[in-house]
């Protein structure tokens, strides 16, 4: 009897040391991580480099060098650092897909300052954003912008680039995903010559498909932005981790409302502190699968996330983005220059 006794004291020790570890390390842990998404990964400039084979690309376009960018909403400690890489890469063509301002940063000024000193042989040349029809921006102070900034628009429009004889199309639309764009009238005046059409959003990739468009490039979900690695591929478990996340928020809620009972106990240990405190005392809330799923697709096409996708004939790539919206972390979707070289094979 007396050994049952001290083996259940025991247990109760070492349920209140774990219980005790936990509140330390528990908002260590989510401290570092809210800091390496918040300090680090953001700044994290990465460069993906990717050849896209076109058959009927002409020979004179062989070795050409696309290089995309999009997604900075008004990011400015990338400034010089974005501008030498760019650079740096030698483009013969730069692609900006939307987003470059937005309802919370509106400096036209912004434009110009980033987009006027990166160079590009055969030009460089935009799309708008989702963000970009905010009722706070003005298109036609946007428009000055990139003009002054020697950067194309393409508002449903097409643009021929020459080369040595030979030409390829650089059609753009405005953005998929509020239903601005019009590829049809984008392609009004396009021949046969393989065609890289530009869109802010990949919900155009059903549509391009169609119009057997070669090479899609569209930003827009910045990969999730925070995301858990092999979720976003699996837009079918979204329910399920919606659930849990749930379960999840009403567990931790429970035990931080458990700790607020013992705040003076554990302040005598030096295990509480004010933040403890803050969270204690109101409902914390976990994020939902927008932030693991992309941010805000049309149903059906959130699986369209980063990288390479093919629908027919069609191929597309999802560029992550140089900036952050909503909330300014970055978690497991590093900001991204993607950089396509033309071959015909």
């Amino acid at each position: 009897m007396k050994k049952r006794k001290f083996s259940l004291f025991k247990l109760i020790i070492k349920l209140i040391i774990w219980v005790l570890t936990f509140a330390v390390l528990a908002p260590v842990g989510l401290g570092l991580i809210v800091y390496y998404a918040r300090e680090v990964e953001p700044q994290k400039l990465t460069v993906t480099t990717e050849k896209i084979a076109i058959s009927e690309l002409p020979q004179e376009f062989d070795g050409m060098k696309i290089v995309q960018i999009s997604d900075l909403h008004g990011k400015k400690f990338l400034g010089n650092k974005l501008t030498e890489t760019i650079n740096g890469l030698k483009p013969d063509i730069l692609v900006i897909t939307g987003d470059v301002l937005d309802g919370q940063f509106t400096d036209y000024r912004y434009i110009h300052q980033v987009l006027e000193p990166m160079k590009a042989k055969l030009g460089k040349f935009s799309v708008y954003g989702n963000n970009e029809y905010s009722s706070k921006l003005s298109r036609k102070e946007m428009d000055a912008a990139y003009k002054k900034a020697g950067v194309t628009v393409l508002p449903n429009g097409n643009y021929r680039v020459s080369y040595q004889g030979k030409h390829i199309w650089l059609v753009g639309v405005e953005d998929p995903n509020t239903d601005h764009d019009r590829l049809d009238i984008a392609l009004k005046g396009t021949d046969d010559a393989p065609k890289i059409l530009l869109a802010h959003s990949p919900e155009i990739i059903n549509k391009a498909s169609d119009r057997k468009i070669d090479f899609v490039l569209s930003g827009h979900t910045h990969g999730g932005q925070i995301t858990v690695p092999g979720l976003a591929q699996h837009p079918e478990l979204k329910d399920k981790v919606n659930l849990f996340l749930v379960k999840a928020n009403i567990i931790l809620n429970r035990f931080l409302s458990y700790l607020g009972r013992y705040k003076d106990t554990l302040s005598k240990l030096h295990l509480w502190n004010d933040r403890l405190s803050h969270y204690s005392s109101r409902s914390v809330k976990l994020p939902r699968t927008e932030l693991i799923y992309s941010f805000n697709m049309k149903p059906g096409f959130e699986k369209y996330n980063t990288g390479f996708y093919k629908v027919g004939n069609t191929t597309m790539y999802v560029n992550r983005g140089l900036g952050e919206t909503r909330i300014s972390l970055r978690l497991f979707s590093p900001p991204e220059i993607s950089v396509f070289t033309l071959s015909r094979n």
